[in-house]
């Protein structure tokens, strides 16, 4: 009762006179600002002009309108602290207790400005137990921080030497959360860039594995998650298969373990990370569980869903097995969720398209319809022949693969003109002298192309002449990334092996 009579008293006293919210009194719809939140909301107003005039009847520089709309922004601005997020796909259970104490920290913070010093120690005592159980170091920092300074000035001096102690233990936790935010951020730009060489990257990250050395004991929270990363991405690029196996293993019985901590997109994107590392290393036995489990496609968020379908038909197809990449072709294409995703997403089925069309008119998946009838993403045979796409370096590995499978339809028509005129486009995409990055696997690949073109497109003068090519190429592991830039929808040796096959049988020279 106590507690009530002092927050009564505060809030009689020090509330102020009138909330600007957007509540129920704003949504009259005779008020002018429902007229403009209605009118924006349902895309009535594409303009200031368009509210203005439909609302005042006047320009959008007349004080009358301008004041219309800094008051709702004002009100629009005051509802976000009255918003309840709930537990979403991108929204873990962690996320909504880090808001929770943030608002606590907040009420106390306000608390102590009105005199009010035990109801907010008590608030904090709490929000200190919770954040700690949840590893949240910094809202610990804050929490400690305010107490410390409480008993300080109360003269209590074993709690204030507990907390200030406190205070000491998470300053220096949270400096080095704060140095493995950034190491590790510099290193994911790195990763991203495409003229990274993985020895580049390796030295980073042996780096940034030493700097761990003195702090591996009892990691927890955000610390144990960087070196995690870190951990995971110098396997990974190491090519150390069981240790990245192990560390998949281990993540998703933490998971299991601590449901809360976790979003639904997190576990997706994992699932995705595992099927990436397994179709890189080709391991396809184990790539046919990451999907297994049964999942009500509606309850997946459609960028994963997509992303999970261009995996499935890319280890189809890795592994020759062209009936099934056909097979799961449809299944998407015939998903009516498919016309939702994104243009780029598209572009990608339109390869696959032009992919399974080449197999198809080679006789390699039997009792199947042609693919030309794929209207959702705009194939035919003939325009896909004459598309030359645009350079885009971020879609290095999509245009590489496009371009190709143009180049064994043109080997199947002897015309080998049009393949030369494919050539200028390919060269976009090839630097006079390749490194070991990234994009070393597209440019021994397309630097064979134009060995064959050199060669007039004679068998055995191009088997020759690119043996060492070849050999750089089959000694370069798959390094996609999960991105166009890089993909590899099938793998370089595989499409060369294509080209050759049809080059000899139609120029044995």
């Amino acid at each position: 009762m106590e507690t009530l009579k002092s927050l009564i008293q505060i809030v009689t006293q020090k509330r102020v006179k009138k909330v600007e919210l957007f509540d129920e009194d704003s949504r009259n719809k005779s008020s002018h600002y429902y007229a403009l939140f209605h009118g924006i909301h349902q895309e009535k107003y594409t303009s200031d002009q368009d509210a203005a005039k439909d609302i005042y009847a006047c320009d959008a520089s007349e004080k009358k309108y301008l004041i219309l709309k800094t008051r709702l922004k004002q009100k629009l601005m005051n509802t976000i602290f009255f918003l309840d997020p709930e537990e979403n796909e991108s929204v873990s259970a962690l996320d909504l207790i880090r808001q929770d104490c943030e608002k606590i920290i907040f009420q106390a913070k306000t608390l102590l400005l009105c005199e009010a010093g035990e109801i907010s120690v008590a608030l904090i005592e709490k929000n200190l137990k919770k954040a700690q159980d949840n590893h949240l170091t910094d809202i610990v920092l804050e929490s400690a921080k305010i107490l410390a300074d409480y008993y300080l000035k109360k003269g209590q001096k074993t709690d204030f030497n507990n907390h200030n102690n406190m205070v000491a233990k998470y300053s220096k936790m949270l400096f080095y959360e704060n140095e493995a935010h950034h190491q590790w951020k510099n290193i994911e730009f790195e990763y991203k860039k495409e003229n990274t060489t993985n020895d580049i990257l390796l030295e980073s990250l042996k780096n940034f594995l030493n700097w761990w050395e003195d702090k591996k004991e009892n990691l927890e929270g955000k610390l144990k998650i960087y070196y995690d990363q870190t951990s995971f991405l110098y396997s990974k690029i190491s090519q150390k298969h069981e240790d990245v196996t192990s560390f998949f293993k281990k993540q998703f019985e933490i998971v299991q373990n601590n449901p809360e901590q976790f979003s639904k997109n997190d576990v997706l994107s994992w699932e995705l990370e595992k099927a990436n590392h397994l179709l890189n290393f080709k391991k396809f036995d184990d790539f046919k569980s990451v999907f297994k489990t049964e999942k009500n496609i509606e309850e997946i968020p459609l960028n994963f869903w997509i992303e999970q379908q261009e995996y499935k038909f890319m280890a189809a197809l890795y592994q020759q097995n062209y009936a099934e990449g056909n097979a799961i072709f449809q299944e998407t294409h015939n998903e009516n969720r498919f016309k939702k995703i994104s243009e780029d997403k598209k572009e990608f089925w339109y390869v696959a398209a032009s992919i399974l069309h080449y197999f198809h008119k080679q006789e390699k998946i039997p009792n199947s319809k042609t693919i030309s009838s794929a209207n959702k993403i705009n194939f035919r045979y003939q325009l896909f022949l004459e598309y030359a796409p645009e350079y885009q370096r971020s879609k290095r590995g999509l245009h590489v693969m496009l371009m190709t499978i143009q180049i064994l339809f043109y080997i199947e028509r002897l015309e080998f003109t049009q393949i030369q005129k494919r050539l200028i486009n390919l060269n976009e995409y090839c630097r006079l002298y390749p490194k070991k990055d990234g994009n070393f696997r597209s440019e021994c690949f397309i630097n064979m192309v134009n060995i064959l073109e050199k060669n007039d497109f004679k068998y055995y003068p191009t088997k020759k002449a690119t043996e060492e090519l070849l050999t750089e190429l089959e000694n370069t592991p798959i390094d996609y990334r999960g991105t166009f830039r890089n993909i590899e929808v099938i793998p370089y040796e595989h499409l060369w092996s294509l080209i050759m096959e049809k080059i000899r049988s139609y120029k044995y020279v």
